[in-house]
């Protein structure tokens, strides 16, 4: 371990002449030659982020749910697609994306990586499929939960890990998020899904009125702390965050996590399209 007073200013012995033997006077500021070189090397803690992209029949959209974390401004570190109970072509597409991916964004080079895991059949559908995720990300420092529909802004990710890290007692932050209804084909479809859209901005709007204080962390698109994660979990005597026999297991996880005493928040900026309900896409 280096210690602490190594990166101090050290007194430098100099020495001046009378004529007679060299006297030594000590500069009591000057900095060690090396000191410069000590700091040039220094490092400074970037926080981690692992995405988890639970997928259920979405051959429709996975390409665009990866082109877009991908597109990013502040890319995660690593994306895993967890495929559950799939019939369709949604494990075929995400693997196109699957290897080491060198990014070049406005905050400079960055890398990440995708890896598609087909889990076959799961009685826990979605929620096993998180789990199963959480215990491939569990060591970084947050954990970006994305649904298999949902289309990211492309700063998404940089906003929500930036409040996420400026508040240690932030738990989960939510994007706000709005019903893309492009694909929606039908009047009634397209009617079903306006309501839908309504739904989702007075839903936003009351969390923004409530100073931003979320009681629903959505999984459409949320950034959780692995520690207020792992908080939760021990305080429930749970081996996982998300509860399989729960019917509403976002909603008892953000209770959870504030019952840790960690803030469940919505951002102001962070925002992300959200597929119809699939009972407006049939009809």
């Amino acid at each position: 371990m280096t210690d602490a007073r190594s990166f101090a200013p050290q007194p430098r012995a100099l020495t001046y002449s009378t004529g007679g033997a060299a006297t030594p006077v000590v500069e009591e500021h000057a900095f060690p030659d090396d000191f410069a070189s000590v700091l040039e090397h220094a490092t400074v803690h970037r926080s981690t982020i692992g995405c988890i992209i639970p997928a259920y029949n979405e051959e429709e959209s996975i390409a665009q749910v990866i082109e877009a974390l991908l597109g990013q401004t502040r890319v995660p570190d690593v994306i895993h697609v967890v495929v559950n109970n799939t019939s369709d072509a949604t494990v075929k597409i995400a693997s196109e994306y699957s290897g080491p991916h060198e990014i070049t964004t406005e905050l400079g080079e960055q890398f990440t990586e995708v890896f598609v895991h087909d889990i076959g059949k799961n009685p826990d559908k979605k929620v096993g499929a998180l789990n199963y995720g959480y215990s491939l990300v569990e060591g970084y420092d947050y954990l970006l939960g994305v649904d298999g529909d949902t289309i990211a802004d492309s700063k998404a990710v940089e906003y929500l890990e930036t409040e996420a890290v400026s508040d240690s007692r932030i738990g989960g932050i939510s994007a706000i998020y709005t019903i893309d209804d492009k694909p929606i084909k039908g009047m009634i479809a397209r009617f079903l899904t306006a309501g839908q859209r309504t739904q989702f901005a007075a839903f936003n709007l009351q969390n923004l009125l409530r100073g931003r204080n979320m009681a629903v962390l959505g999984g459409q698109f949320s950034i959780f702390s692995t520690n207020a994660l792992r908080e939760a979990m021990k305080q429930n005597h749970q081996v996982t965050p998300w509860v399989k026999d729960s019917e509403v297991e976002d909603s008892l996880l953000s209770l959870q996590i504030k019952s840790a005493g960690y803030l469940t928040k919505i951002s102001p900026y962070a925002r992300a399209n959200v597929g119809g309900h699939d009972d407006a896409v049939r009809l």
